[in-house]
């Protein structure tokens, strides 16, 4: 049964969630809430989660290397507590942020950790996520194929898991993929 900082922390979590697409200065506020109460109860796996939302709020304010800081020290507390989630979405979210910085050896060196972590782990809407990723990363330098077959496995993935959001972002790609290769057949 959970306690009631675990339900308050809960509660924020969607709530963050939920102003990230709104709202930066709101989501701020509920993080470094989140984050203190935290720490106050003790509760590692949410300190992990806020400092991967305020990451999340920092990429989106195109501000990569600071997200990247805070993704480390979280990568780290996850790895600590053994967090298998938090630590392949850590993973993932630093090798999304290398990719839009251009670090592509570093971006594939962190989807595929992330991509290990989720197989290992039955993560399948984070490994689903992960092959996403690493088409973006192969479309990106004009490897075609490869993205092509990434973005074919993660369509796979997140259509056995019904996630009707991530097949419509896989196909997104994939049309993006078919434009950039000035196939308008397939």
């Amino acid at each position: 049964s959970e306690t009631k900082p675990e339900i308050r922390l809960r509660h924020m979590t969607h709530l963050i969630d939920h102003l990230l697409e709104k709202s930066h200065k709101s989501a701020e506020e509920y993080i470094e809430q989140m984050r203190y109460y935290a720490a106050e109860y003790g509760i590692d796996s949410c300190f992990v989660r806020s400092l991967i939302f305020k990451s999340i709020m920092k990429a989106r304010l195109a501000q990569l290397k600071e997200a990247n800081e805070i993704l480390e020290v979280a990568l780290d507390r996850a790895l600590k507590i053994d967090h298998k989630r938090h630590t392949a979405r850590c993973y993932m979210l630093l090798g999304v942020n290398h990719m839009r910085l251009g670090n592509y050896d570093d971006a594939v060196k962190n989807v595929r950790a992330s991509i290990d972590t989720a197989k290992v782990n039955g993560l399948e809407n984070d490994l689903g996520t992960g092959y996403m990723v690493l088409g973006n990363i192969n479309h990106d330098l004009n490897k075609y194929e490869e993205a092509e077959r990434f973005f074919l496995e993660s369509l796979k993935i997140h259509k056995k898991l019904d996630n009707e959001r991530m097949i419509s972002m896989v196909y997104n790609n994939l049309a993006s993929l078919y434009f950039s290769q000035e196939d308008y057949e397939t």
